[in-house]
């Protein structure tokens, strides 16, 4: 049995005292503490303490992510992370969506702090001219750091989302799961020191972004049922834009061009989606006893509920009405004694995944 993992019975719940998760509680907080000192430890170990060269760099990387992992990996084993490549169209879908949601919500906030920080301190001019020690070692190697970007986007999305935050809703269920993520990303924000160590008073300027971004994953993360391939890259894709910024003052430019341009793209299809979600009635929000769509791929004895007749798909794999007597099957059919539609797979998979008990996460 995976640590944590609660017993099953028939039922999948168990019963008498076998029905109670275990505690996990103590192992969580161990293995968050542990996670949080490795990634400090960066600020505090003398550089004399650390070889030089590539052996350096490696052990200084196990001290960093390999403690918080290996802590991790003995509280929980794989399960928070079994899902990681799996339900890929979800993935795709929540990833696009609250990384343009939150990035644009990161992107206005810096925007109000920057007109503050100009019109009241008179250091800001300074202060923001000023270069990270990431983007210094950057600077000697843009290419190197570049294709790092997506490594360090697999490692930190595993520790803080699959296993900081993944964690979280397997010791304390998904019933509070928005204030997890809250939590797991101001952990996420904090443990980048270098920021105030290098900007001062204004580093609130980027860790704003910074904890924008730890919530978009951490959304799409449980949103999509534990896939993590999604926003590994995207948050390869942030890092990497900034490195290739290092080479010329006209790669800068394109690399914030682009990421700009990213981050607009992922707010309209947040747009388009919520318009679509909301016209079917399967939006986030949307009340238990709304009428959803279902798919006919997924239900292939599908039918009108009003006249009988097949159902065919839609355009985006889902009935919008019924070709026979042009029931309008997005929106609640008017009450005339025909059954309800039955739930889409995917509003089944909601239902279920609001209210996973401790020690339950990731759903199947």
């Amino acid at each position: 049995m995976s640590p944590g993992l609660p017993p099953r019975t028939a039922e999948g719940t168990g019963s008498g005292a076998e029905a109670r998760p275990p505690r996990l509680w103590s192992r969580y907080l161990l293995a968050s503490g542990v996670t949080v000192v490795g990634v400090l430890s960066q600020y505090v170990i003398p550089t004399s303490w650390i070889p030089p060269g590539f052996a350096g760099f490696i052990l200084g990387l196990l001290l960093v992510y390999g403690t918080g992992l290996a802590a991790f990996a003995w509280a929980f084993g794989a399960a928070p992370l079994r899902n990681s490549f799996r339900h890929s169209r979800r993935g795709l879908r929540e990833g696009f969506r609250w990384y343009g949601i939150f990035g644009l919500l990161g992107l206005l906030s810096a925007l109000v702090l920057a007109v503050l920080y100009t019109a009241f301190d008179p250091r800001y001019p300074a202060l923001i001219g000023r270069s990270t020690p990431v983007l210094q070692a950057g600077s000697q190697d843009p290419l190197f750091y570049i294709v790092f970007s997506f490594f360090v986007g697999v490692v930190e999305e595993t520790l803080f989302r699959g296993y900081l935050y993944g964690g979280l809703l397997r010791a304390a269920g998904t019933q509070r799961w928005a204030k997890g993520a809250v939590a797991t990303s101001l952990v996420f924000t904090v443990v980048h020191v270098y920021y105030a160590m290098t900007y001062l008073e204004v580093s609130l300027l980027f860790y704003v972004r910074i904890f924008t971004l730890g919530l978009a994953f951490s959304f799409a993360y449980y949103r999509s049922g534990g896939n993590l391939w999604v926003i590994a890259l995207l948050h390869g894709v942030f890092d990497a834009t900034s490195f290739f910024g290092l080479y010329s003052s006209e790669t800068l430019t394109l690399s914030t061009a682009l990421s700009l341009l990213l981050i607009a793209a992922c707010a309209l299809y947040a747009l388009v989606l919520y318009v679509r979600e909301s016209s079917q009635g399967v939006g986030p929000g949307s009340p238990p006893e709304a009428l959803r769509p279902f798919s006919a791929k997924a239900s292939p004895q599908a039918v009108c509920p009003t006249c009988g007749a097949p159902v065919l798909p839609g355009p985006f794999g889902e009935p919008l009405f019924c070709v026979a007597c042009g029931t309008n099957l997005a929106v609640a059919v008017p009450s005339s004694g025909a059954p309800p539609l039955p739930p889409s797979p995917r509003g089944l998979v909601e239902e279920r995944r609001n209210a996973l008990p401790p020690g339950a996460w990731p759903p199947p």
